[in-house]
C-alpha cells in the first residue's frame, strides 16, 4: 500500500508547496512559526518565514507592552482620552503588517521586515 503522507522526519514542503509552507508559519503568529522552524530543514523560504513570524510575534507583544506603560503615562496626566486611537492605530498597523507578510509569503515572494529582517534571516541560518 502507498500513501502520499509525510513520515517522521520528512520536510513538510514535501507534502505540501513552499509557498503554502510560508504563508501557513505566519498564520498563528509564534505557534506555527516554531512548529515550521523546527519541522522544515531545507526549504530557505519557510524556514525564513517561519523565523520572521515568531520574531513578529515577539516584536508585537514587546510593542504592547511599550503602549501599556505608555497608557499609564497618559492615565497619570489625564490624557486618557488618547488611549482608544492610539490603541486602534497600533492594533491596525500591526494587523496590516502580518496579512501583507502573510500574502506575499502564500505568493513565494520573501519580505524582510525592518529590524526583524536580518535577525529572522540569521535565526533561519541562511
Amino acid at each position: 500500500m502507498s500513501d502520499n503522507l509525510s513520515g517522521p522526519g520528512t520536510p513538510i514542503t514535501g507534502a505540501m508547496a513552499s509557498a503554502t509552507a510560508a504563508g501557513l508559519s505566519y498564520l498563528l503568529g509564534f505557534v506555527t512559526g516554531i512548529i515550521f522552524l523546527v519541522s522544515e530543514k531545507r526549504d530557505p523560504l519557510v524556514r525564513f518565514s517561519a523565523a520572521q513570524s515568531v520574531l513578529l510575534s515577539v516584536a508585537s507583544i514587546a510593542v504592547w507592552i511599550a503602549f501599556s506603560i505608555v497608557a499609564g503615562f497618559l492615565v497619570a496626566i489625564r490624557l486618557w482620552f488618547l488611549l482608544f486611537p492610539l490603541g486602534a492605530i497600533i492594533r491596525l498597523a500591526l494587523f496590516g503588517v502580518w496579512l501583507w507578510v502573510m500574502i506575499r509569503a502564500f505568493q513565494g515572494r520573501r519580505v524582510a521586515l525592518p529590524l526583524i529582517g536580518d535577525m529572522a534571516q540569521r535565526l533561519a541560518g541562511g
